[in-house]
Formats: structure tokens, sequence, C-alpha cells
């Protein structure tokens, strides 16, 4: 998804505005100019989080949307759309980021660093778990 910035008002005739990656501008701290995986492993330091507290974190937040799911909180929030597939239509009415057997199975082998000593506090994000299939 793209941004163009200041365009409110009309951008001049002939002008090409620059366009902005908003999932790669997402990804920076916009006020220290990092990008927010050096962010995190700046605060996991300075807090002392570990790899092992961010692995439980993360499964714990998998598990707390797992019972929500199974107890029906998400069903007036998730709108049924019909998806066509190479198996036919298929109503799509979960959402299907969850992970849960995947994080079980593949955090503790993950390498998931920006520096060499680092630690990488992003595994609840849609980028990093989806990386991990």
């Amino acid at each position: 998804p793209y941004v163009i910035r200041d365009a409110r008002f009309g951008i001049p005739f002939g002008t090409v505005p620059p366009l902005e990656d908003s999932l790669w501008g997402g990804l920076e701290d916009q006020h220290v100019k990092m990008p927010m995986a050096i962010t995190a492993e700046n605060l996991a330091d300075l807090h002392g989080i570990s790899r092992e507290d961010c692995d439980n974190y993360a499964l714990q937040s998998q598990q707390r949307w797992g019972a929500a799911q199974q107890a029906g909180r998400f069903v007036e929030e998730i709108a049924p759309i019909a998806m066509k597939t190479r198996k036919g239509v298929v109503e799509m009415t979960v959402d299907e980021h969850a992970r849960l057997m995947l994080l079980l199975l593949g955090l503790p082998n993950f390498h998931l660093s920006s520096r060499k000593t680092g630690l990488l506090l992003l595994l609840t994000l849609q980028v990093s778990v989806t990386e991990l299939e």
C-alpha cells in the first residue's frame, strides 16, 4: 500500500507526487530514524527482556486469541467474505492470522535477530509471524 503525502488540496498538473510505501514506513521509528526492530532490541536490553520472555508473551497472546475466537468474541467484528479458490468458493469467517501450533513448534528454533547479539520483539506482528511459515 502506498501513500501520497500533502495531496489534500491537489497536486500541480504535470508533477509526479512521491509515493511512500506505508508498510516499510511503519517499520521505522520516525522519531529517531531507526528500524523498529533495533528500537525493540534496545528496549529489550534496557529492560532485561529475554528471548524466552518474548516467546512466552507471543504464545500467551496467541492462546488468548484462540480462547476469544472459540468463545465467539469476534463474530460481530469479522464480516464474512466469499473467496474464489482452486477448490471453489470458500467463505472466510475467521481471522486466519493466529498460528498457535506454529508458535508452539517454531519459536524456540527461529532466529529473530537483526543484530548479532540482539533480540527481535516483533513476534506478535503479522510480518514476523508470517515469516515463521
